[in-house]
């Protein structure tokens, strides 16, 4: 099967049955059944539990799980989940999930919610990389070993994510899927958006460039998709007791760990331009909605895009929560190397192009090193750290926005079959 194939289906919203994809938005897709796809995220989630079994099996709650604990026992006393803070770690996240997480402590005991913490998030990492490895110019079999491959050599995103029991990767993963699978399951997508933006507020910027997306093959199912998330996390965040708790959160990047994110809002602090969340944020949505409508754009465009806006608009970057953005990096290391591959070496331009693909990968995958231990650096040495990794997720974007329309010109091969 073409990988080519694969990646328009992934596209098109291959979440169950046999689906063939549309001419009109991203090329014929071979037909590809939902088993393939099941089976490839219970491998990798299969693989990560065994790569990283002393904390996925571990009888004690992570670090980050005691915060979510703490946060859920506070909210079943009535107290607000925001007032107290265990190990210098304070609760981040929306109420709506510390209400939620409240519910099932109170129906099901503290062991059954760290297991379903678990179980989800190692579920969001294997969404993270199958969708990523469908971007592989290879087949989907490949595209599954590599994945395989990239678990079992332990990177920072990985190691750090699931040492702290980070639900980065459950949010990634839904974002990622939901925005692959709303032209065909439209609902399940909007539901899937409003979990995620009611764990960690990064798809909300999502949602809004999905609203305004202008999608090449017509329809308005991307209306319905992100009309029902933006409803749902709507509701879920106006009937929260704690919202005005939330809201009231400073958010001081000086202060830990908020000091070793490696976001543009960070950034934007340290260089002297201190823009509120409540301005920041939708100062981006904003942009990213109104290059979203400018003009129809294919799903891959509307991907690349929504991952860019999302990236940028988090005012919290950990290494973990940037594996949101592991489909660009596949992407722009396919393209560098077929253009690398059908030019040579010798080709200076192209020799720039690979060297700025590798630096960009290399810097959102080893942000964790970037952002540890540069707080301490004096300022213009955190500007000129920090504004590697901040660039890189647009950097990559741009670099393969226009990549199909290219190799239609002739400047890539055409995909091998595997």
């Amino acid at each position: 099967m073409r990988a080519d194939a694969v990646r328009t289906v992934v596209m098109e919203g291959a979440a169950a049955g046999v689906y063939r994809g549309s001419r009109g938005d991203g090329g014929l897709a071979w037909p590809v059944h939902a088993a393939v796809h099941v089976g490839a995220i219970l491998v990798l989630a299969l693989a990560a539990t065994v790569r990283f079994h002393p904390y996925i099996l571990s009888q004690q709650p992570r670090t980050d799980e005691r915060v979510y604990l703490s946060a859920f026992r506070a909210v079943s006393a009535g107290e607000s989940p925001y007032a107290a803070t265990l190990d210098d770690l304070g609760f981040y996240y929306p109420p709506a999930f510390a209400a939620l997480g409240a519910a099932a402590l109170e129906a099901t005991g503290e062991r059954t919610v760290v297991a379903a913490l678990r179980v989800v998030n190692l579920a969001g990492l294997a969404c993270c990389l199958w969708c990523a490895a469908l971007f592989l110019p290879l087949g989907w079999r490949w595209g599954l070993a590599v994945g395989v491959l990239y678990v079992a050599s332990s990177p920072v995103a990985l190691h750090h994510g699931l040492r702290a029991g980070n639900l980065s990767f459950a949010v990634s993963g839904a974002t990622l899927v939901a925005l692959a699978v709303w032209r065909r399951r439209p609902l399940p997508a909007g539901v899937l958006l409003a979990l995620s933006a009611i764990t960690k507020p990064i798809a909300p910027v999502g949602m809004v460039t999905l609203a305004a997306h202008r999608p090449r093959s017509g329809g308005r199912r991307h209306l319905l998709a992100a009309g029902t998330g933006i409803a749902l996390a709507g509701a879920a965040a106006l009937i929260s007791p704690h919202l005005l708790d939330y809201l009231a959160q400073d958010g001081d990047v000086e202060s830990w760990p908020l000091s070793r994110s490696v976001s543009l809002y960070r950034w934007l602090h340290l260089a002297g331009l201190p823009v509120p969340p409540v301005v920041f944020v939708p100062l981006v949505a904003l942009s990213a909605a109104w290059l979203a409508r400018r003009q129809p754009i294919d799903s891959r465009r509307f991907y690349v895009l929504a991952i860019a806006a999302m990236t940028l608009a988090t005012p919290a970057l950990w290494s973990h929560t940037l594996l949101l953005t592991l489909p660009l990096q596949v992407m722009a290391l396919g393209r560098a190397w077929r253009r690398l591959r059908s030019r040579g070496s010798g080709s200076r331009l192209v020799v720039y192009e690979v060297a700025f693909v590798v630096l960009a990968v290399l810097a959102l995958q080893l942000a964790d090193g970037i952002g540890g231990g540069l707080e301490v650096a004096a300022t213009p040495f955190q500007l000129i750290g920090l504004v590697v990794p901040v660039v890189a997720s647009p950097g990559l974007a741009a670099y393969v926005w226009n990549a199909e329309e290219r190799s239609a010109g002739g400047d890539e091969p055409p995909t091998r079959r595997p």
